[in-house]
């Protein structure tokens, strides 16, 4: 209820505008019930980022086909949660957090990342982590006119050609 209610809240509201005492209001609980579990609404902007990191997908296999798989089961999670996903991701927030969830679903592709130059590698990945947080942010503004699968499967071949690995087998 708490999540709901600051999510509502964060649609008309700057996040610095936002007191325990709106959030419990629109919430329909008490001060008490919030403090219980929280310190401060911080803390359940952090819990909610959490729960979507919690989400992000299992690397199982190197083929693409199964990357996309696991890809599509965050974009999945993320059109289904679009409403927090969406607040989470605006500057007014927490302007890191679309970088904090794109640099963490790289991180566990990182293994398959052959290139031997750590600037060169860096300056990729920041370049693929912005393509893919505006990517999501477009999907979402757009209503998530194309599917989870689709979204993933562009992040997915449009990063490895970045990060110089072949679409076809990673290890190439």
């Amino acid at each position: 209820m708490l999540k709901k209610a600051l999510t509502e809240l964060l649609k008309t509201h700057s996040f610095d505008r936002i007191s325990v005492k709106s959030i419990c209001e629109k919430a329909g609980v008490n001060r008490s019930t919030f403090y219980v579990h929280y310190s401060c609404p911080r803390d359940l902007i952090d819990e909610m980022e959490r729960d979507i990191l919690n989400h992000l997908p299992k690397v199982e296999s190197t083929e693409p086909k199964d990357i996309i798989i696991s890809f599509s089961r965050l974009m999945e999670y993320v059109k289904e949660n679009s409403s927090v996903v969406e607040v989470l991701m605006t500057d007014g927030v927490d302007s890191s957090f679309g970088e904090t969830l794109m640099r963490a679903v790289m991180d566990k592709y990182d293994e398959f990342l052959l290139i031997d130059d750590e600037e060169t590698t860096r300056r990729r990945y920041v370049f693929c982590i912005s393509g893919a947080i505006g990517l999501v942010r477009n999907w979402i503004e757009q209503g998530f006119h194309y599917s989870a699968e689709d979204i993933s499967a562009t992040i997915i071949e449009l990063s490895f050609r970045v990060m110089g690995i072949d679409n076809i087998s990673l290890h190439g």
